[in-house]
């Protein structure tokens, strides 16, 4: 199976990162949203058989919490939260 995701924007408000930091946050992101997608398959009522080629135009993730100044930390705790969002769409 292969699975392919794009996301063009993700924004980030309130959260304390700078702006040099945005490439880690990018690079965590990517990171971990394959690691989950790796180990735990497809997220909730996406595993019920989403179309092929089916889109999402907006997605909204729950608020997480986040590290003052740790962009990687912080990427990682957004991936699982789009993760867990991704689930919840139809």
């Amino acid at each position: 199976m292969r699975i392919r995701i794009r996301i063009d924007r993700v924004i980030l408000d309130g959260v304390p990162i700078a702006a040099a930091h945005a490439p880690l946050v990018r690079a965590a992101i990517e990171s971990e949203l394959g690691r989950l997608f790796v180990e735990r398959g497809l997220p909730g009522s996406l595993a019920g058989g989403q179309p092929r080629g089916g889109t999402t135009p907006s997605l909204r993730a729950p608020d997480t919490r986040v590290a003052r100044e740790h962009p990687t930390g912080t990427g990682s705790r957004i991936a699982g939260a789009v993760y867990r969002s991704l689930g919840t769409t139809r």
